[in-house]
């Protein structure tokens, strides 16, 4: 979301210059919270729901196997399937959180070979078949950096569907929140739109 916000911001406020920090999510908010940044771009996984938020969009967990993957051909898998099998986990406080408590709701305990703080490394992990992971996505982006092919795989039951959430920090947001709130639901439409 983050790049498409930039876009837009640029054409439509171009006079206004937007800096960001990328960071783990609770640093973020912390920063937030001390005034330190205006807004924070995050899943709604451990975000106060007393800070005001505006929903950009929604995603859900899948599962995520190298394209040889005897499961690779299947649309949907049960994480109970993958008990046995080594995980590539995304290591990153918010997502190594949702994605232990899907493996626990499902009775899994995960057998963890590696751990990798980008997806796209843990992505190129899996497409070396490592081992699968488990990471938010609306699409199934077949090739990774290194150009081998993964699978992006429904998890059944459903995994909990999760908003992606622009958030600020006074109820009452200054003006820089402001544009980006205006920016930010022009970027919602673009999304509701798109097929």
């Amino acid at each position: 979301m983050l790049p498409l916000l930039l876009v837009v911001m640029q054409r439509e406020f171009p006079a206004v210059e937007v800096r960001y920090t990328i960071a783990d999510q609770h640093e973020l908010v912390d920063a937030l919270r001390e005034g330190r940044l205006d807004a924070v771009l995050a899943f709604d996984i451990d975000v106060s729901h007393e800070l005001p938020s505006y929903t950009l969009d929604r995603t859900q967990a899948t599962v995520v196997v190298h394209d040889g993957h005897p499961l690779a051909l299947r649309e949907v898998v049960e994480l109970r399937e993958l008990s046995d099998e080594p995980m590539v986990l995304l290591d990153i406080d918010t997502a190594r959180t949702h994605t232990l408590e899907l493996m626990g709701r499902a009775g899994v305990r995960p057998r963890i070979a590696h751990r990798a703080i980008d997806v796209e490394l843990c992505r190129a992990m899996v497409g070396q078949g490592l081992g699968y992971s488990i990471l938010m996505s609306d699409s199934d982006p077949q090739l990774t950096w290194d150009g081998n092919r993964v699978r992006h795989l429904r998890i059944a039951p459903e995994s909990p569907v999760i908003d992606i959430k622009l958030v600020w920090r006074d109820a009452d947001p200054n003006t820089a929140v402001s544009l980006l709130l205006r920016v930010a639901d022009e970027v919602r439409r673009g999304v509701e739109a798109a097929p």
